[in-house]
C-alpha cells in the first residue's frame, strides 16, 4: 500500500504496527458487506525525507501481514514510471470518505464519495497559492514531488478526512495513481472553517519517489503512459472496482 507519511506511526497516533488495521473492497464506511476484507499491519515505512511544514515526501509504504486476494473490488492500480508527466487538463477521479462540502463538519460521508477533478499545471498553481499566501516570488509551494488537480473557480474536489486517498487516472485503458490526497487551503469566516473557492487541491506525485519505492520494494514495477500531445482529454466512468479503501497493494 501506498499512503501518506504523516498519517502513520507519530504523535497522537498508533506507534506499534499492530495498532492499524486496512479494509479492502469497501465503499460503506461503517456498514459491513460482503465485499469487504480485513488485514493487519505487518510494517510502515515512513520516508526519512518528510518535511511537515511544506509537505514535501509526503508518503509512505505499509506491508501487509498477508497476501490479499483481488477480487471484483479489490485490485492493483498501476504506479507511473518517473519519466512521466501528467500533462495539464488531464481528468482523474478523487475518491474518499471525507467531510461533505462546503463547510468543513467532524462528520465523514457514510458512502464513499468521488469526484472529477482536472490536473492543473504547475506553475499556475504555484502563481495562485503564492497570492493566496502573501508569499515573495521566489516562494514555491507547489513542490517538485506535488501535483494540484482541481478548477479555479469556485471548489470541487477532495475535502478534510479524504487525506491519503488516491488520485486515480485512466489513459488508454491504464488506470494509474496520478496522486496522493495531501493538502488544500481552508478558510475561517465567524469560527466556520470551509475549503478556500478557486484553488485546486494538492496531491503528493508518487512517481518522484519510484527510487525510494523500488529501494523498499524490488520486485515493484512501473508503467510509462503515453499522452496524446495537444489533443483533449475526454471523461470517462470510473468502474467500481477502483472505488476502493486501498491506494495500491503489493508483496514486500
Amino acid at each position: 500500500m501506498v499512503r501518506l507519511r504523516r498519517m502513520g506511526p507519530g504523535p497522537g497516533r498508533p506507534g506499534v504496527n499492530s495498532a492499524y488495521r486496512v479494509q479492502l473492497g469497501e465503499n460503506q464506511i461503517f456498514d459491513q458487506t460482503r465485499n469487504q476484507t480485513f488485514s493487519s499491519v505487518k510494517r510502515i515505512i515512513l520516508h526519512p525525507s518528510f518535511d511537515s511544514a511544506t509537505h514535501q515526501s509526503d508518503i509512505a509504504l505499509v506491508e501487509l501481514e498477508s497476501p490479499i486476494s483481488l477480487t471484483a473490488t479489490i485490485s492493483p492500480i498501476c504506479l507511473l514510471d518517473a519519466s512521466v508527466s501528467v500533462p495539464a487538463g488531464t481528468p482523474c477521479w478523487v475518491t474518499g470518505w471525507g467531510t461533505r462540502l462546503p463547510q468543513i463538519s467532524s462528520s465523514l460521508s457514510k458512502t464513499l464519495q468521488e469526484v472529477e477533478v482536472l490536473t492543473v499545471d504547475s506553475k499556475v498553481c504555484n502563481s495562485r497559492f503564492r497570492e493566496a499566501l502573501r508569499k515573495p516570488a521566489d516562494y514555491i509551494p507547489i513542490k517538485e514531488d506535488m501535483l494540484c488537480a482541481g478548477y479555479m473557480e469556485g471548489y470541487k474536489g477532495f475535502a478534510p478526512g479524504d487525506f491519503g486517498g488516491p488520485l486515480v487516472c485512466e489513459q488508454n485503458g491504464t488506470w494509474y495513481l496520478g496522486g496522493i490526497v495531501s493538502w488544500l487551503l481552508t478558510m475561517t469566516v465567524n469560527g466556520v472553517t470551509s475549503v478556500a473557492d478557486c484553488y485546486p487541491g494538492v496531491y503528493n506525485r508518487p512517481n518522484a519517489h519510484n527510487e525510494w519505492i523500488q529501494k523498499n520494494v524490488p520486485a515493484v514495477t512501473f508503467t510509462v503512459v503515453n499522452f496524446p500531445s495537444n489533443s483533449a482529454h475526454s471523461s470517462a466512468i470510473i468502474p467500481r472496482v477502483l472505488l476502493l479503501t486501498i491506494l495500491l497493494w503489493m508483496t514486500l
